[in-house]
């Protein structure tokens, strides 16, 4: 079960919207892990358009969130709540309803920075309010998608992915010196041998700027 948790973690942090739509998922003791698999299994479906099958592990994940009634799994219940959420404002996306979207996707980056990190658990498998970002980002709204991004970064210092999107962000918005900022932070937490298509284009801008990558 851990071990899927994990593959499941890799995925979303990668994008690979069609290969976390088609996780397996085990039954197991613990409703707190494999929500983890339920909820990389509904984004992925929702991000790839998917609408049907992320409907069908959103329901798995509400029953699983529903399970956790020992009041030590009240938090984990009320983060498979806020992913449900975002999923659904995900769907809502996938289905014409930006606006919808939008407003759910931000309720739940807003109940997921409430929420906070747990005191012995790492935090968000996917911070909700960078997929909030995300969402603004492909609706050509680069400005506020950089505030959001850097919002999510006061929370989550240092993740790669939230890095990458503020500096594509003002990439997009046209604030060059702001993207620098981004994508060298990006690049001096990765080793020098990395080679996931974020560090690339980081370096790649950087190179073209003139700054060492």
């Amino acid at each position: 079960e851990g071990l899927h948790a994990a593959i499941a973690i890799e995925m979303v942090e990668r994008g690979d919207w069609n290969g976390a739509a088609e996780l397996q998922a085990r039954p197991g003791p613990f409703n707190q892990t494999m929500a983890i698999t339920h909820f990389a299994r509904a984004l992925g479906a929702a991000r790839a358009g998917r609408a049907p099958q992320a409907g069908q592990a959103m329901a798995r994940l509400e029953e699983l969130a529903k399970g956790m009634t020992d009041p030590r799994q009240q938090y984990f219940a009320r983060q498979a709540g806020l992913q449900l959420e975002a999923v659904r404002g995900w769907v809502a996306f996938a289905e014409g309803r930006p606006d919808e979207a939008e407003r759910l996707l931000r309720a739940a980056a807003d109940a997921d920075d409430a929420l906070g990190k747990h005191p012995v658990s790492p935090g968000s498998l996917l911070p909700a309010r960078e997929m909030l970002a995300d969402l603004l980002l492909e609706r050509g709204k680069a400005r506020e998608a950089l505030a959001e991004y850097e919002g999510c970064l006061k929370l989550n210092p240092g993740r790669l992915n939230s890095l990458y999107g503020a500096g594509s962000a003002a990439e997009r918005a046209g604030d060059r010196e702001v993207a620098r900022r981004h994508y060298e932070a990006l690049a001096a937490m990765v080793a020098k041998d990395a080679i996931r298509p974020e560090v690339a284009k980081a370096r790649a801008f950087l190179a073209d700027a003139g700054r060492p990558a």
